[in-house]
């Protein structure tokens, strides 16, 4: 997990480097960002990874060997809430690992400090989670992650709706909003020391959930399906569209804290969440029709549409943690009219 808030007070020796590096960034910034945006926003994938059948798992929860780890103790109560919260199915990925996890120091580096960031902690596809003593407040959102993470033999990393191939990957920034969204909703009470972090990344998942469905974003995400959720998305829009929504959210993810560093970054930030906010909308209005059809009442319709609207709305204001102006994230009015007449009158 990412401890992203501003360490400028930490930094006061590497001033001098700092600038040097933001000069740079801004003289090559706009030939990066191009290059990377492409890859980040137009990625699509053809075949995706299916999961892995874990039927035959054997469901013990070996409770000696947890308390030989490094922060034991909070591992094990983490278990016995996930045991208590998820289906039997949703399990058997974290009974695959859980037995074999590992704990090990992560010690921040001078990169994590000049890139304005500390690594709390992290999960590896290895099985084993890294974490900075001061940061074990991390543990339970990088726990949720190895309750969801599966290295197929071709080498294909699945972890919760996140793919991984080499240096490769895609659903990331979906991912980590589910993961600290699922975190927060089962773990605070127990565990109120958990950090904030992803704040954006779930208001998008919140706002998903709306379309997707609570129990059905848990399922998905604890067998590590991508793919379903790819083709929940696209039945209430595309797959094109779908496809672009995880990328968006990808570029979100990347360079959301990088906003300060050139008004090219924050427009492309702004064309993304537009887009983001476009098909969240489609599909959430393609959904209350198919409810509608159904014989949904009225005041349901009503209220689903009300508790869509509390998320991701459409404008945010960074300007107090990176230094920009507000974000404008939405559609026009006219845009948005256009849409719903289209869906309304639409077979």
């Amino acid at each position: 997990m990412n401890n992203e808030n501003n360490i400028n007070n930490n930094l006061l020796i590497f001033d001098g480097v700092l600038i040097l590096i933001l000069i740079a960034e801004l003289i090559v910034g706009k030939y990066v960002l191009k290059s990377k945006s492409k890859k980040l926003f137009n990625r699509k994938i053809d075949e995706y990874e299916e999961t892995i059948n874990l039927n035959d798992v054997e469901e013990i929860l070996n409770e000696d060997y947890i308390k030989t780890l490094e922060f034991g103790p909070i591992i094990l109560k983490y278990c016995h809430i996930l045991i208590n919260t998820l289906d039997k199915e949703n399990l058997q990925t974290f009974y695959h690992n859980i037995n074999t996890l590992k704990t090990l120091p992560y010690n921040i580096k001078l990169t994590d400090l000049l890139r304005g960031k500390i690594v709390g902690g992290k999960y590896n596809p290895d099985n084993t989670i890294q974490l900075v003593e001061k940061y074990k407040s991390a543990l339970p959102h990088e726990l949720t992650h190895m309750a969801s993470t599966i290295v197929k033999d071709n080498g294909y990393v699945l972890s919760g709706f996140h793919q991984i191939i080499g240096s490769h990957g895609y659903g990331h920034g979906i991912n980590e909003g589910y993961t600290q969204y699922f975190t927060e909703k089962h773990f605070r009470n127990i565990f109120p020391d958990i950090p904030e972090a992803y704040p954006l990344e779930m208001e998008i998942v919140k706002k998903l959930i709306c379309v997707i469905g609570e129990k059905e974003m848990e399922n998905l995400y604890f067998h590590s399906n991508l793919s379903g959720l790819i083709n929940n998305i696209s039945h209430y829009s595309s797959l094109d569209e779908a496809q672009s929504f995880i990328a968006a959210v990808d570029f979100v993810r990347v360079y959301i804290y990088k906003a300060f560093k050139s008004k090219e970054i924050k427009n492309m930030l702004e064309i993304k969440l537009q887009q983001i906010n476009y098909i969240l909308l489609k599909c959430f209005l393609n959904k209350q029709k198919e409810k509608q059809i159904k014989g949904v009442s009225t005041k349901k319709l009503k209220l689903a549409e009300e508790e869509f609207d509390n998320y991701l709305g459409y404008e945010i204001s960074l300007g107090s943690m990176f230094g920009t102006d507000t974000f404008n994230i939405g559609i026009s009015e006219e845009v948005e009219d256009n849409l719903r007449r289209k869906i309304k009158y639409s077979n």
